[in-house]
């Protein structure tokens, strides 16, 4: 009874009022019904009946077949349930064999990097023995890389790391001092450095200057300079050999008791800096600049961190001597006026950028030098000032008459 009332609603019958439409919705439905059987009659008497049947025999098949196949998965799924049942302990043993072999790949792993680690130490070792400095240093870059890559993905193994820091450390230490001597006997042959003579360039033996270029690349691979990650005050390798001989002469003549280190002659080791670095400008320029821009960037001025080399002789010397140079105000002054001369000269030696500032200076700005200096001058001017006032003609008039004026 609920279905037939809920039927006529949805037809839109609800109340006594609705029997008209309630009438043609029946008219309706009696014409749809006559329709269909005329169909349905034109259709058996047309021979189309047997599409019909087809269809629904094909329908029928269609219901077997997926009651068919519903059997055979629940078979299937009676069947893999049995076997997941049978293979249940296989799983277990087999588990518990795989955590027993788990800790033997582990090691199998780690002996195959102490294998390559071992290798290429031993590789270093031939070479170095054999006098192949270059191939030993390629084999150390490599040993570097692994350590890397081992960092990366071997995070748990310590005593591993360890054992590669403490292989690149000692390679790098003995190859480290093979290249230095290396080096320093052919800077010997270059007469390195040129302390005396013009501001020409040397004549060098093209065999010589092979092995000096040569030198160097190995050098850089050694101890790579990034110019991005190293502080102002940094040099390369290489540079910081060339610079040890004349800083020992640097110290040797003006730091020790030499009569050259004379607290009145500031112009003696000032122009001592100024002809190094205009005696080694020009090879620097020719021969070591080039190949600093190959292996450092364009970055890397060899003059210009030669130059700020000698520099920092310079202010570790004034800096020794600023507490004498305090308690004599006039060789302050002297001194100081010294030191201005040389600035001047060395930025047209060397033009610095328009944002870098001159580093000779700076040691000027400290407070102590600074507030002396200050006081030097102010002592000047007021003697100056007095005698000018203390002159017979200060208070004359140098013309005759107003006009003149």
């Amino acid at each position: 009874m609920e279905d037939q009332s809920g039927f006529l609603e949805g037809l839109g019958v609800v109340s006594i009022k609705d029997i008209p439409r309630a009438k043609r919705v029946l008219e309706e439905l009696l014409a749809e019904r006559r329709e269909i059987s005329s169909q349905i009659s034109s259709s058996g008497d047309s021979g189309s009946g047997t599409a019909l049947d087809s269809a629904v025999a094909d329908a029928n098949d269609i219901v077997a077949s997926v009651e068919l196949i519903a059997a055979e998965r629940d078979t299937i799924s009676v069947e893999v349930q049995r076997c997941l049942d049978t293979a249940s302990p296989v799983q277990a043993q087999l588990n518990a064999l795989l955590s027993k072999t788990q800790p033997l790949v582990h090691c199998q792993h780690y002996l195959r990097w102490l294998h390559i680690l071992s290798a290429l130490s031993t590789r270093i070792a031939s070479d170095h023995g054999a006098g192949d400095t270059a191939s030993a240093v390629a084999a150390l870059c490599d040993l570097r890389r692994l350590h890397q890559t081992a960092e990366s993905s071997l995070t748990g193994a310590t005593h591993l790391l360890s054992c590669m820091t403490q292989h690149i450390r000692h390679w790098s230490t003995i190859l480290e001092a093979v290249l230095t001597k290396g080096f320093e006997e052919t800077l010997k042959t270059l007469h390195w450095p040129f302390v005396a003579g013009s501001a020409q360039l040397p004549t060098i033996p093209s065999e010589v200057q092979a092995t000096f270029l040569q030198q160097l690349q190995v050098m850089f691979k050694l101890q790579p300079f990034n110019v991005e990650e190293v502080s102002y005050d940094d040099v390369p390798y290489p540079l910081e050999l060339m610079l040890q001989p004349l800083r020992k002469r640097f110290r040797y003549h003006f730091h020790g008791k030499r009569q050259t280190n004379d607290l009145k002659k500031p112009e003696w080791y000032l122009t001592q800096i100024r002809s190094w670095i205009t005696v080694h400008s020009a090879f620097l320029k020719r021969y070591v600049q080039p190949l600093f821009t190959e292996c450092c960037g364009s970055g890397v001025q060899v003059e210009r961190l030669f130059v700020r080399s000698m520099i920092k002789l310079l202010i570790a010397k004034l800096r020794k001597d600023t507490p004498q140079l305090l308690a004599e105000p006039a060789l302050l002054s002297h001194t100081i006026d010294e030191l201005l001369s040389f600035a001047s000269d060395l930025s047209s030696l060397t033009p610095t950028t328009a944002t870098e500032r001159q580093p000779l200076l700076e040691i000027l700005e400290e407070k102590s030098l600074l507030r002396a200096w200050l006081a030097v001058e102010e002592i000047s001017i007021n003697d100056h000032l007095e005698k000018s006032l203390a002159s017979p003609s200060a208070w004359q008039s140098h013309y005759g008459e107003v006009e003149d004026i």
